[in-house]
């Protein structure tokens, strides 16, 4: 009688989970739905301006020439960021960019290995090698997978008032270790979103949503098992402007990496926190980030909370 009651406690559990998946997987699609209806109608736009700026282009360049006017200088070649690979293929792997070189430099507070303990890796080795085939085999081989997604994507960037985390502009002032930075902004993007880049290496599993993940860009032409250092290189003022347009979806409840990070830098007390605060909120959030096969979320209040404790202590 015990054991019946345990398997029905145990089903009950896998349904319901099973069921919160579905739920959230519509709610993301939905969002993806809405988003891709939205950049199609500003592609249109987009297109438009630009064969009218070509047509004007090409009659002022003719004006040019019929008065003797020198052509002005082509736009010199953007400058080069590179990504690195951290971490051997599995869970705990990520990406790291380096948008600076030089003296300038940022140093990274994420080091090989931050934020993931041994069982942790054996864990997920265990739950890799029990991936059923079968789910795999529900999406089919035609079927869009993120790196097709990702040259057409862009989300608002924050500062748009139809955007998520719209603010009012302020006076800037500069962070005392540089946390006002893109580079460390994207660091702590890129840290959170490895639980997304086990994905990669599950064969069709989850293959929606990411294209809203700041990485998606970051893959597009790259191999399906990533090694350890591998490197290649992005222009750095895409990386820029992507971590400004990718932002967020609307959740109830549930917030993006992005989101977490505007959670870290919208504080009162930013300009105060250093970088064991900066590393003990992101090993907090980094113990709470789910996949669930579109896109890494976390829950809005808990990371609320760890946030809120961290500078609590400052």
């Amino acid at each position: 009688m015990m054991m019946i009651s345990g398997l029905h406690l145990r089903l009950s559990c896998f349904f319901f989970t099973y069921s919160k998946h579905r739920e959230r997987k519509e709610k993301y699609i939905k969002s993806l739905e809405q988003e891709l209806l939205r950049l199609r109608h500003e592609r249109e736009s987009v297109s438009s301006d630009i064969n009218r700026f070509t047509s004007e282009n090409s009659l002022l360049r003719e004006i040019m020439r019929a008065h003797g006017i020198q052509m002005p200088q082509t736009r010199p070649r953007d400058r080069l960021a590179k990504v690195t690979v951290v971490g051997e293929p599995g869970f705990g792997q990520r990406l790291q960019v380096s948008l600076d070189e030089g003296e300038d430099k940022i140093p990274n507070f994420y080091p090989e290995g931050f934020g993931v303990s041994f069982t942790q890796k054996v864990l997920h080795k265990a739950a890799d090698l029990f991936t059923s085939p079968q789910i795999e085999d529900q999406i089919a081989p035609d079927e869009p997978r993120p790196e097709h997604f990702n040259a057409d994507l862009q989300i608002r960037p924050k500062n748009d008032p139809g955007g998520w985390g719209y603010e009012p502009p302020v006076a800037v002032q500069s962070h005392p270790y540089h946390f006002d930075s893109t580079q460390v902004a994207v660091d702590f993007v890129l840290f959170l979103e490895r639980c997304c880049l086990r994905h990669r290496m599950l064969g069709k599993q989850g293959f929606s949503g990411h294209a809203l993940t700041l990485q998606a860009p970051l893959l597009v032409g790259t191999p399906p098992v990533l090694q350890n250092q591998s490197t290649w290189e992005v222009p750095a003022s895409e990386i820029e402007r992507l971590f400004e347009l990718a932002g967020a979806l609307n959740l109830d409840g549930e917030i993006t990496p992005v989101q977490a990070w505007r959670l870290i830098s919208d504080h009162p007390k930013f300009y105060k926190l250093d970088p064991a605060g900066l590393q003990r909120i992101s090993e907090g959030l980094v113990r709470n980030i789910h996949c669930f096969g579109f896109g890494a979320i976390l829950d809005e209040q808990t990371s609320i909370n760890i946030v809120e404790k961290v500078y609590a202590s400052l």
